[in-house]
């Protein structure tokens, strides 16, 4: 029973990284689906237990496709940060961070998407859904040149590399848990309490 179990949990973690997208409503909320099915006039979410909801193009500010990355709908719904207007510090507490996690890798997508749940849960900065949202953007990176391993990239809104980290390990024989550990270790080296110093040195 308990193998069961287990086999059920690594599944479903499986299934939490391998198959969703985001989509960001005009009411203000944020819908992670399963998966979508997108036409001209509505697009249709689906939940992870399968069941199906249709929302309208016209009700859609935006969509984070897992594979096919950041589609705008209706951009005028967002609260747009004008790139001439930013002044250092751009990592101060309260500021907008974007985390893009679209990759056609297994390891790349659960990596990034476990990256923006630990920052998000923190609460230091504000997780927001497109750059155009943001006052910097954080990527985590998966390489498997050579050994895999994985590190974040922070970058300016106009997509210029500021800083590169080191290195963490991404190895694991089931490539959603590479993602999801290297993330943690990422976070727990350069992003957690008194390491978020990092940033504004």
């Amino acid at each position: 029973m308990r193998k069961l179990l287990f086999f059920i949990a690594i599944l479903s973690l499986y299934q939490l990284c391998y198959s969703q997208d985001l989509v960001q409503l005009k009411d203000g909320r944020t819908i992670w689906a399963n998966s979508t099915l997108t036409t001209d006039t509505y697009i249709e979410i689906i939940s992870d237990n399968g069941s199906r909801r249709q929302y309208s193009i016209k009700d859609i500010v935006l969509v984070e496709y897992l594979e096919d990355g950041l589609v705008y709908y209706d951009s005028s719904f967002l609260k747009i940060i004008d790139v001439q207007s930013l002044k250092a510090p751009y990592f101060q507490k309260g500021n907008n961070v974007y985390i893009p996690f679209s990759s056609r890798s297994v390891v790349q997508r659960c990596g990034a998407i476990r990256l923006r749940e630990l920052v998000q849960e923190s609460g230091y900065w504000n997780v927001v859904n497109s750059p155009l949202e943001a006052h910097f953007t954080l990527k985590y990176v998966f390489d498997d040149k050579g050994k895999d391993h994985a590190y974040l990239e922070i970058m300016s809104r106009d997509s210029i590399k500021w800083y590169k980290t080191a290195s963490v390990n991404a190895s694991d024989w089931v490539p959603q848990h590479a993602g999801q550990e290297s993330a943690e270790k990422l976070y727990k080296l350069f992003l957690k309490n008194s390491n978020l110093k990092f940033f504004n040195e």
